[in-house]
């Protein structure tokens, strides 16, 4: 039987993959829509800046200035399995356009990639239809061999008119998108674009409520920086914001000196919920809550957001919020220092059963392989595979079985049973071969289930 993404009827159920964010008051850069709208004709626009430049916020401002339907996705490691990312684009396609239920990337069509994504792509912008936009945010986060960069040229020669796909990264375009550069299909918005003007960095300062800086006093800031906006609103949320420190080499550093500054300025029971709550992606406040041991993370994590805190908050009906990947960085950087081993190992393992618990599974695969804790992680892998197959993710699942320790994956039977069932589709004989070690091993344990499973 033919599998199909699971049908979303309310857009607050998306997945936070799938979820745009939420965008506080912010200086709109017309410069940059203007010239956003001058490559209209491109079906790809490439916007690759270091992180810190906004580029998130401009694709936001961007579709929301324009008022234009979007599907929104956000990319990370899981979908270096092709199957995962075409799941979670049919969940977004669900919420945003009418019409059957886009397939789902099953081992009958992985055999030839480039077929099942020429009539997914179809299919996408028949349901979806144009004018739209496709926004891929965090591109940088897929793996150098990840197939989903041939797939994205693919889709590239597809969209309609009307349709187009703009995506977010702090690298440059792969090696496969050289084509679509060559032949005008992919234009690209470099880091140096998106400086700050003098303009725009009065514009962002103008919007700090406490205090009003003139021109005079933002130039030397914004010159300080390079133009770079993380390190501008670092300096705008000092209490002294005209006393720059002395200039530093590199953006890290930069980060590093502010992040300090800023922190350290910051309560004792902020600077707690900040470096505990870090641990998890993405979050609801009721997620942030369990993890702290509070009741105040709605307003903790509203303020942040609307303070251009490097927090983001998304638009669904249960608001989740994540941190700027730079400033997340530190924050763990930091937890690691502050906290004794027994107390961090503790909250790890707590945000891995919050994010299982609320359907971050990867976000918990990655946690539980980080901590070492195999017992953890294994039984996360047998409750999830089941359902992780049904969809056509199999690479995902084998993924995390790759990564036990042998000694540890051969000795469980249902670890053996499920790699067997990921590697059949591409590998028959070796699937053999680890179903034959899986039934040995329930034979030995006496478990029916798996025996008859496995033969």
């Amino acid at each position: 039987m033919k599998q199909h993404a699971p049908t979303l009827s309310d857009p607050s159920a998306a997945p936070a993959k799938v979820s745009r964010p939420w965008l506080p008051a912010i200086f709109p850069r017309e410069r940059l829509f203007a010239r956003l709208d001058n490559l209209a004709d491109r079906p790809g626009i490439w916007i690759g800046a270091p992180g810190g430049y906004g580029k998130t916020t401009l694709a936001a401002s961007y579709v929301e200035a324009r008022g234009m339907p979007c599907l929104w996705y956000q990319l990370d490691e899981d979908d270096a399995d092709p199957a995962t990312f075409f799941y979670y684009l049919g969940i977004a396609a669900d919420v945003r356009g009418a019409g059957p239920p886009l397939p789902l990337l099953t081992p009958e069509y992985q055999g030839d990639l480039s077929a099942f994504a020429r009539r997914y792509f179809r299919a996408l912008f028949q349901r979806v239809a144009p004018p739209c936009i496709l926004l891929l945010d965090n591109y940088h986060r897929l793996p150098v061999a990840a197939p989903l960069h041939a797939l994205l040229a693919e889709m590239l020669d597809l969209l309609p008119a009307g349709a187009r796909c703009l995506v977010a990264s702090r690298g440059e375009p792969p090696p496969e998108l050289a084509r679509a550069r060559l032949h005008g299909r992919l234009a690209l918005v470099e880091a140096e674009a998106l400086r700050l003007t003098l303009p725009e960095a009065e514009g962002i300062a103008g919007l700090q409520a406490e205090y009003r800086l003139t021109a005079n006093e933002v130039r030397p800031l914004n010159e300080r920086v390079r133009g770079w906006a993380a390190g501008l609103t670092l300096l705008l949320q000092r209490s002294r914001p005209t006393l720059a420190p002395p200039p530093l080499t590199t953006t890290a550093l930069v980060f590093d000196y502010f992040a300090a500054e800023v922190f350290d300025r910051a309560d004792s029971a902020l600077q707690t919920f900040l470096l505990k709550t870090a641990l998890l992606p993405k979050m609801t406040p009721a997620m942030a809550d369990q993890l702290t041991d509070g009741d105040g993370a709605t307003a903790l994590l509203n303020g942040l957001a609307r303070s251009h805190f490097f927090t983001f908050r998304d638009e669904t009906a249960e608001p989740r919020y994540q941190y700027h990947d730079l400033f997340r960085d530190f924050l763990l950087s930091r937890g690691g220092e502050t906290f004794r081993a027994t107390e961090r190992e503790r909250d790890r393992r707590r945000a891995a059963a919050i994010l299982e618990a609320a359907g971050e599974i990867g976000a918990a695969a990655e946690l539980r392989q980080a901590l070492g804790d195999w017992e953890a992680l294994g039984e996360l892998v047998i409750r999830h595979a089941p359902p992780l197959l049904q969809q056509g993710r199999g690479r995902l699942l084998e993924s995390w079985l790759a990564g036990f320790p042998s000694a540890v994956r051969n000795e469980s039977p249902w670890l053996l049973f499920w790699l067997g069932q990921c590697q059949l589709p591409r590998d028959p004989v070796a699937a053999r071969t680890t179903l034959a070690r899986a039934y040995r091993r329930f034979k030995h344990a006496g478990d029916v289930t798996g025996l008859w499973l496995a033969w």
